[in-house]
């Protein structure tokens, strides 16, 4: 088998100096700029310098970028994270699948991810599939502007049923597969749960400020999901059966919680992003 070597870097927050304007500030872009002031100093250049002298150095086969590369989704730091790729690797030598900040707010095309589109390389739309001899990446989309105070991404159905497809045809194909922006997926008797595509129906219930699924161990089904949701109203929180009955009507009963916990707020990274490791801990 030929060496092939892959380097694999995540949520960059390539430092950028917000200047908002009167409309930016009221936005989601005002919460991050506040965030960014707070930590600013760990959001060094000579580290991302290191780093990028680093995998060049390593001459490695290709680049794979994911997660979040901008902090405040500003037009300007998409043109300045496009220098920074460019210099990183060629185009044909670097694979990207954007995050959440990159998505912090609804950007046209021309202003945002344009600027990324020699990395991307998607036009066929998402997932992509980059494929290098006889290996394919597969790269999905899961950003997705959200509310204040809310960092999630959704999949879709329409990109988890393309993934399926495409898996098929690479692995037909002979090709080793490599998924770029997994979803924490669960098997469930057999069956697979992509957490992203549940939460985005409960977290539409009524009663639902926000809500998180993580899979807990079950002698009978393998693993199940626990829906941890925090209430709107902290003492009339919605039943589990509340919220089957919501989802029901829109996705299979298989992929619907069998057990619910309410919390107060849901555990979050130092980077502000839903801790799934956390969740998985919480309910057991």
């Amino acid at each position: 088998m030929n060496r092939f070597t892959l380097a694999h870097v995540s949520d960059l927050h390539l430092p950028f100096e917000p200047r908002l304007t009167l409309r930016q500030r009221l936005s989601k872009r005002q919460l991050s700029a506040l965030s960014w002031r707070r930590r600013r100093h760990l959001h060094r250049p000579e580290i991302l310098e290191a780093l990028a002298a680093d995998v060049r150095a390593a001459r490695v086969d290709h680049v794979v970028v994911t997660g979040d590369i901008t902090n405040f989704s500003l037009p300007a730091e998409f043109r300045q994270a496009a220098e920074w790729l460019r210099a990183l690797a060629p185009g044909g030598a670097l694979s990207l699948v954007p995050g959440n900040h990159d998505a912090l707010v609804p950007v046209a095309a021309a202003e945002g991810l344009a600027h990324w589109a020699d990395w991307t390389r998607s036009d066929q739309g998402w997932p992509f599939v980059h494929r290098v001899g006889t290996l394919a990446l597969i790269g999905l989309d899961s950003s997705l502007p959200t509310a204040p105070l809310l960092a999630r991404g959704r999949l879709g159905t329409a990109q988890l049923e393309r993934l399926e497809q495409v898996l098929v045809a690479e692995a037909a194909a002979g090709r080793l597969r490599i998924v770029g922006r997994t979803t924490d997926m669960y098997i469930r008797g057999g069956y697979n749960v992509h957490p992203q595509e549940v939460e985005a129906v409960l977290v539409e219930h009524p009663d639902v400020a926000a809500v998180a699924v993580a899979p807990r161990r079950d002698d009978v089904m393998g693993e199940i999901g626990v829906a941890v949701v925090v209430p709107c109203e902290s003492d009339e929180p919605p039943s589990l059966d509340d919220l089957r009955a919501f989802a029901g009507e829109r996705i299979a009963g298989y992929k619907l919680p069998e057990a619910m916990c309410v919390v107060d707020a849901l555990p979050i990274t130092s980077m502000d992003k839903l801790d799934r490791a956390a969740l998985r801990r919480l309910v057991g």
